[in-house]
């Protein structure tokens, strides 16, 4: 179906290879989900909790 494509946009364009879709996490985390960090995993006991390094993210998040 590509081959189509060729007679309505330059191949060049076609044929360029796809970006990577970058995410900005750390502001993210930071910000807009925050509150949900806090009241999920610092203020919630859940299955599994041995495994994360509460100190550090009381620190970073609080």
């Amino acid at each position: 179906m590509k081959h189509v494509l060729f007679y309505f946009i330059p191949e060049n364009i076609v044929n360029k290879h796809k970006k990577e879709f970058t995410v900005t996490m750390d502001s993210w985390l930071r910000q807009e989900l925050k509150s949900d960090i806090i009241e999920t995993v610092l203020d919630t006991s859940f299955y599994g909790i041995e495994h994360i390094n509460l100190e550090y993210l009381k620190r970073t998040f609080k």
